[in-house]
């Protein structure tokens, strides 16, 4: 069986100190829509990430 594993480190959400109002879900989604504009990667709210990535 292949472990599936997930690394987000292409997008960062812009630093704002008075972020404590946004709830951790906006603030990763900001990000992951940062990641999906810059590799492509496609989501679907049933299955997840459908786009495999790989590197050597």
């Amino acid at each position: 069986m292949q472990k599936r594993v997930a690394i987000c480190a292409v997008a960062q959400i812009k630093n704002d100190p008075n972020l404590w109002y946004a709830r951790f879900q906006n603030m990763l989604l900001e990000c992951f829509e940062g990641i999906m504009s810059q590799t492509k990667v496609s989501f679907d709210m049933e299955k997840g990430i459908r786009t495999v990535i790989t590197c050597s």
